[in-house]
């Protein structure tokens, strides 16, 4: 729905996807550096991304499915994005823990990681300081969080594993008590929470 300027919008323009697609999570991120946000939503039972590019006018081109390499029935369902390997140019991470990098047109290419996936959500930060970018993965049925550090070629170190007492459902990265730090807050239910991981790192 596009903004009119004043809080209101105009009729929804409709994207259509093929049956049974599964649509769990988009997001937006100019992919392909032309200074127009795209669009990428997570197909979780054809196990892709489906990449669309604007146009710059609200409309946008074909979709363009990124194949993912993930076993049967464990198709993405949340993912993050952001420069992974430090050329400029924006990756995707699944929540499966599937590394996506970017080739800079608005198509990817992928490098599975085994030691991330989660089934949960997942976020990218810098949760140690040192400028790369690393990786956090809830995971929505052991209740705890993997984090792990970037080594800035676009893979990661082994994954640090945090307990979050209950099934992680959203997953957000701040630095909510202005330590310098970047922290994590767990969105749970059963319990019903917000847990809060503060960064403790020296």
């Amino acid at each position: 729905m596009l903004g009119n300027g004043d809080g209101t919008f105009q009729p929804p323009q409709d994207i259509t996807f093929p049956p049974l697609s599964g649509l769990l999570y988009v997001t937006d991120a100019d992919f392909n550096n032309d200074g127009v946000l795209d669009l990428a939503v997570t197909s979780q039972f054809t196990n892709r991304i489906i990449v669309m590019l604007g146009n710059g006018d609200g409309t946008f081109g074909p979709m363009l499915p990124t194949e993912v390499l993930l076993p049967t029935n464990q198709g993405p369902s949340n993912l993050a994005v952001g420069d992974i390997n430090g050329d400029g140019i924006l990756d995707m991470v699944d929540d499966m823990g599937s590394v996506l990098l970017g080739n800079g047109d608005g198509t990817f290419r992928n490098v599975f990681e085994t030691n991330l996936g989660g089934s949960g959500a997942v976020v990218i930060d810098d949760f140690d300081g040192d400028g790369l970018r690393d990786v956090a993965i809830s995971d929505l049925f052991d209740r705890e969080v993997r984090v792990a550090l970037g080594n800035g070629d676009g893979t990661f170190g082994p994954a640090t594993v945090w307990g979050t007492g209950g099934f992680s459902r959203n997953l957000f990265s701040f630095d909510f008590n202005r330590d310098g730090k970047i922290d994590l807050a767990v969105l749970t239910n059963s319990p019903n929470q917000i847990s809060f991981l503060f960064n403790n790192t020296p």
